[in-house]
């Protein structure tokens, strides 16, 4: 809702999914995110591109986000039980350790299974539902229902359980000799193996 905002601020609009990128590619670091909207309104308008609006392909050129191994594409490929593919992003993920600090990708995999065990709690599972429920738009919310298809209650807080404990060994709480790709590589192969059985 607020890069919304910001865009229609600066006379721009901006795609719902160019919008979802950059959040799970940024967090929720406003200022960050305000410099990476003005750059690419800066190059819409040196273009003299009117109307101004901002694709996802534009946010994966100007933002320098590998648009197939990101955290958007990682927890899509999550909610829609594609093992093959998101080992595969995860993997090409780790081998830019800068680009994707473990510690980022492990708090968006935090807050995406807290949100998907919050909507199952409370029997959200429609789209209309979900985009209500997260302030997302119904695009959006398209891949959490296919998530909650995935997913039992169960298995999202078993999940959420597996990335508490693969965060207190990547602070060095508890003793690890894994190193932090593969502590993160571990995680992914522990959840998604529970969601081998039926949600």
């Amino acid at each position: 809702a607020w890069i919304t905002e910001y865009a229609q601020e600066h006379q721009a609009t901006v795609a719902p999914d160019a919008a979802h990128v950059l959040v799970a590619a940024l967090g929720t670091n406003l200022r960050l995110i305000a410099n990476e909207l003005d750059k690419i309104l800066l190059n819409l308008k040196a273009a003299e591109v009117k109307p101004a609006h901002v694709t996802r392909e534009l946010v994966y050129e100007y933002v320098a986000i590998d648009r197939d191994y990101n955290v958007f594409e990682l927890l899509n490929q999550i909610g829609a039980r594609d093992i093959g593919k998101a080992h595969l992003t995860l993997d090409q993920m780790l081998k830019n350790p800068k680009e994707n600090p473990s510690v980022v990708i492990l708090g968006q995999l935090g807050t995406y299974f807290s949100k998907l065990a919050a909507l199952k709690q409370q029997r959200i599972e429609s789209e209309a539902g979900v985009a209500q429920a997260l302030g997302l738009h119904p695009f959006v919310a398209k891949g959490y229902v296919a998530a909650l298809r995935q997913f039992s209650y169960g298995q999202l807080t078993q999940a959420m359980h597996e990335v508490v404990q693969t965060d207190l060994a990547l602070k060095g709480i508890t003793t690890t000799r894994m190193p932090e790709g593969h502590l993160l590589k571990s995680l992914l192969y522990r959840v998604l193996q529970t969601s081998l059985q039926p949600a």
